[in-house]
This record gives C-alpha cells, sequence and structure tokens, in this order.
C-alpha cells in the first residue's frame, strides 16, 4: 500500500466534491505519534502536488492527526 510506504497509517473523513468547474477534496490523515510534524506536512505538500497535477481546478485540504492507542488496536 502506497499510503503505508510514505508513513501514512489511514485516512478518514475523506470529501470529494465539485464546485461548477472547481474540484474540492478534504481528508484527514493519520500518522505515527512519533513522526515530526515537519515528515508529515512534507507528504501532505507531495499528495497535494501529484493531485493538482492529475487533476484541473482542484483544491485540498488536508488534516493531520497523530494515531491514537484506539486506532492502532484496531490497525493491528
Amino acid at each position: 500500500n502506497s499510503f503505508k510506504n510514505n508513513g501514512i497509517i489511514t485516512y478518514k473523513d475523506l470529501k470529494a466534491r465539485c464546485l461548477g468547474s472547481q474540484k474540492r477534496v478534504e481528508v484527514t490523515l493519520i500518522f505515527p505519534q512519533d513522526m515530526t510534524i515537519l515528515d508529515c506536512h512534507n507528504i501532505c505538500d507531495k499528495i497535494e502536488h501529484t493531485l493538482m497535477q492529475s487533476i484541473e481546478n482542484i483544491q485540498t485540504n488536508i488534516h493531520l492527526e497523530p494515531e491514537t492507542a484506539s486506532e492502532a488496536k484496531i490497525l493491528s
């Protein structure tokens, strides 16, 4: 899974919509608690860049959250 290869554990609250010719994507990405904010932010920048290269007129809003104990238990 390419998300896990980048350090992303999972995602939630994915929303995608079209507003006329504008496309909007919102998502919350879950990262390991020990990953730095800088590393998380760099990953999000890469995702946003990839989306902008692939889809015209897109706006992205990516939220970052640390993994919680309950998420770790569910995913293991």
